[in-house]
């Protein structure tokens, strides 16, 4: 009797729906879930990881805006010595396209739920900017960079590594 109920599959008693977490074939269904997925998009801005806190002394280090008073970050940007291993320019770099996978996300369900046209314009306009203004700052820094404007469809190396855009 056990050996027969291993056997049989439990497909018509389970329900095999996750209910854990939110995906995008779940979500982005009203106008309030658009503008909360905007406000993530804009949350990105707050991170630690640009103008929340690393960035913000770096960013301007070069002229007259910044500075740095911390002896052991003298070997790293804020000593003026730029290094491809510097943990807190990756970190830059990663959160510009966590960002960018933010706004694409949004982007790509803008029509899914029924609403206000106004409204959705203007939800796409915010979010077209944002975006638009992560890939400047990525281009400002790093020059040509992959310019990503629709969420990879698998996690395959080929759709994730791509090829720089000219910054042009």
């Amino acid at each position: 009797l056990c050996f027969g109920l291993i056997l049989t599959s439990c497909e018509k008693f389970l329900d095999t729906t996750p209910k854990d977490f939110l995906s995008p074939k779940n979500y982005y269904e009203t106008e309030a879930q658009l503008q909360t997925a905007l406000n993530g998009v804009y949350a990105t801005l707050k991170s630690s990881n640009l103008y929340g806190n690393y960035m913000l002394g770096r960013m301007g280090i070069e002229a007259d805006e910044g500075f740095n008073a911390f002896t052991n970050e003298l070997a790293t940007v804020g000593g003026y010595n730029v290094s491809a291993n510097d943990i807190k320019i990756e970190a830059f770099w990663k959160e510009l396209y966590i960002g960018i996978n933010k706004a694409n996300l949004l982007l790509d369900n803008i029509d899914k739920p029924s609403m206000d046209a106004t409204k959705r314009g203007v939800i796409k306009g915010q979010t077209l900017f944002l975006r638009s203004y992560f890939y400047f700052m990525l281009v400002s820094y790093f020059g040509n960079v992959p310019m990503v404007l629709k969420t990879p469809a698998s996690s395959s190396v080929e759709s994730l590594h791509l090829p720089g855009t000219p910054a042009k």
